[in-house]
């Protein structure tokens, strides 16, 4: 007869292959281009350091024939440095 599992265990073991998962992830190298589209609007006349900024992943990244990070994915960050654009264009 089969023993039932209880939420620990299940608990457990999903644990344990979430952290064989992530100790196999592949990570892109530095310099790595990802192609991406802007979901916040960033004007260089109100931008601020610090502002949030979204931007979603149009094409995959493949590092060694294996994806890396897929298409769609969101991407958040901030805004460095703002300097107000010299041209009026």
């Amino acid at each position: 007869m089969a023993r039932a599992l209880s939420i620990r265990s299940v608990s457990a073991l999903l644990l344990i292959a979430a952290a064989g998962a992530f100790a196999a992830a592949i990570q892109a190298p530095a310099g790595t281009q990802i192609e991406i589209r802007l979901q916040t609007k960033v004007s260089s006349k109100s931008a601020k350091p610090k502002d949030p900024v979204e931007a979603a992943v149009i094409a995959p990244v493949v590092v060694g024939g294996q994806f890396v990070i897929p298409a769609g994915a969101t991407i958040r960050g901030t805004v460095q440095k703002a300097t107000a654009s010299t041209k009026p264009d």
